[in-house]
């Protein structure tokens, strides 16, 4: 396994991420077999392995999830390059990527990621705890990372890498070698994976459809499975597109643009008193601040949206629109964006498979199931106006078509949205994960969404894959962002993450961002953390009028305006925010009672 080609071959059939690779005649030389290492393999030969060996590395996680999905790879491998009876792919995957691209830097060599020189080994070891940790195999995820992203990376070595050692990564069939028959290397092993290798039959491709030929840095040609066919497996993915896809207006000065957060707000049955009022007052500062010239870009929801136990299909209506005027033309808040992630009353009962996705799946993303009713129409045929971005139908069903909730943006558990214009970028996350037990309130609210999941154990285990998930977005986002404002947005107190933020900026990004933690959960308007200059950077802000205890004490909403100098200030609990304290108080909270929610006078 010590050529290029026999390396190459090695790696793509002995990792476990189902990749296909077929073979094309002439690929590797005559005399490039498991046995012989040329000294200057051919350059066509050489590129052609460096492709191959870089669609292993797609395949085995980072990249992958950047093409959102299991990828099956129309590869190049041929020669006797299988016959390798065990191997470290990893160490050949090092040592052949080597071979094959004449990299020679080492493992301290510069890596120029996002403008910055990040130590190739420290790259590693950094990506294996921070954004692989979960994974199998997490020093080979960071490794492969590191080749993606970063060519003078290449010439380093698995081994020589500040990283754990991964167990060995086995040929598929390696397991079926016992020590009984003299285990790996014997003659019992050769000749049983040479059987093996010979009666694998990979599926055929076009031999054209590989390798591109445009440059020495062609793209990697893929076939992406049919989504309905394929189920993805391994660790949550999330799905959608951060480019303005709501195509937000910025206003060209960047003091004049401000937005809006609100959290706990979708009262159970339709809007009430409190919610209504906090919906009027906002409309009243929206109003106010577009007489001066100011420019509202998005609503910031925080969670617990739809009470007590998740989104129905008549909720759209009954607990958003007819509160807030968002299919009124008249109202100020009609078809403002609003950018939503989920709070332990957005899950329960009401909507059970955002719990358990792949129990009953109402689409699929690349493979990957979807389940909640909350969630974006591409992904959520019960919207109200599911398919009403086709004209033909917008004419044949005019009066659903106009409930539009396509403005209502939550297109996975978490996700990222730029305004580059703005210098602005809001991360919102699904921090659900540690508290399960509270979903729907208690168990009355979420005991039949878990067993038609499987159990509480089948339900948190898909909350912890989502929570991972994440979390290797924030650090993503903290090695790929540019803005100088972000919004980590999410439902609790005490979890913004904003560490795991903070610990992935790369060097020229610390001390020129800040960041901005908004969360709800507790039915309060309150600041509960500043910077050193004084400003707000930690918002409670879940007093929006849908819920509860005796009392809101300060229901209302928080608005954030950005500055010119790249920063914000966030008004949390002034007048122009706020209802007078303690006029909104609940009686009979308890989910399966009316409530009877009014507004004290004076």
């Amino acid at each position: 396994g010590a050529t290029p080609c026999a390396g190459a071959a090695a790696m793509a059939v002995s990792h476990r991420y189902d990749l296909i690779v077929t073979d094309v005649d002439g690929l590797c030389s005559e005399d490039d077999g498991a046995n012989a290492a040329p000294a200057q393999p051919h350059a066509r030969v050489r590129r052609r392995v460096a492709q191959a060996l870089l669609a292993a590395a797609v395949g085995t996680g980072f990249a992958s999830a950047a093409l959102r999905g299991p990828t099956a790879l129309r590869g190049s491998l041929a020669g006797d390059a299988a016959s390798p009876t065990s191997v470290n792919a990893a160490a050949v995957f090092g040592e052949a990527l080597e071979l094959a691209t004449g990299a020679s830097a080492g493992c301290q060599g510069p890596c120029p990621l996002n403008g910055v020189k990040v130590d190739c080994s420290a790259l590693v070891g950094w990506a294996a705890l921070s954004m692989f940790a979960d994974r199998r195999d997490p020093c080979m995820e960071a490794y492969t990372f590191a080749l993606v992203n970063c060519t003078p990376c290449w010439g380093c070595r698995f081994r020589d890498m500040a990283c754990l050692e991964p167990p060995p990564l086995e040929m598929p069939w390696a397991s079926e070698v016992t020590a009984a028959q003299g285990g790996a290397g014997s003659p019992e092993a050769s000749e049983m994976d040479a059987r093996q290798a010979e009666a694998w039959q990979p599926e055929a491709w076009p031999p054209e459809a590989w390798p591109p030929e445009a440059s020495e840095s062609a793209q990697l040609a893929f076939a992406p499975p049919e989504p309905e066919q394929v189920v993805a497996s391994g660790p949550y993915v999330n799905h959608y597109d951060p480019a303005n896809p709501l195509r937000i207006r910025v206003a060209p000065e960047r003091a004049r643009n401000y937005f809006l957060v609100i959290g706990d707000w979708g009262k159970s049955g339709g809007a009430g008193p409190c919610q209504v009022a906090v919906a009027e007052k906002m409309k009243r500062y929206i109003a106010r601040q577009k007489a001066i010239g100011h420019n509202l870009l998005f609503v910031a929801s925080v969670g617990d949206n739809f009470y007590w136990t998740g989104a129905t299909p008549e909720a759209w209506d009954e607990q958003w629109a007819s509160a807030y005027g968002v299919w009124d033309p008249t109202s100020a808040l009609h078809q403002v964006p609003w950018l939503s992630v989920m709070g332990n009353h957005d899950y329960g009962n009401s909507d059970p498979y955002a719990l358990c996705p792949g129990q009953k799946p109402l689409r699929y993303i690349e493979g990957q199931p979807y389940g909640s009713q909350q969630f974006n129409a591409d992904r959520n045929p019960l919207r109200p106006d599911h398919g009403c971005d086709d004209p033909a139908t917008v004419a044949r069903e005019p009066a659903r078509c106009a409930q539009n909730t396509s403005f209502y943006w939550l297109p996975d558990y978490s996700y990222h949205y730029e305004l580059p214009e703005a210098n602005l970028e809001v991360i919102a996350l699904d921090t659900n994960a540690d508290s399960v037990g509270e979903f729907g309130g208690d168990a009355s609210g979420h005991g039949e969404a878990f067993a038609v999941c499987g159990g509480r154990e089948v339900v948190q285990a898909h909350f912890r894959s989502v929570d991972r998930a994440a979390e290797r977005l924030l650090a993503k986002r903290a090695m790929e962002g540019t803005a100088s404002t972000v919004v980590i947005l999410q439902h609790y107190p005490q979890r913004c993450k904003r560490d795991v933020f903070e610990r992935a900026l790369p060097e020229w990004r610390r001390g020129q961002v800040r960041t901005l933690c908004v969360y709800g959960h507790v039915h309060e308007q309150r600041c509960d953390g500043r910077d050193a200059a004084g400003a707000c950077r930690d918002v409670l802000s879940g007093g929006g009028g849908g819920c509860c205890a005796p009392e809101i004490n300060s229901a209302g909403f928080t608005a954030v305006h950005l500055d010119d100098a790249g920063g914000f200030f966030a008004d949390v609990e002034s007048d122009d925010v706020t209802l007078p304290r303690g006029t909104c108080a609940w009686t009979g909270s308890v989910p399966d009672k009316p409530e009877r929610l009014f507004i004290r006078k004076g």
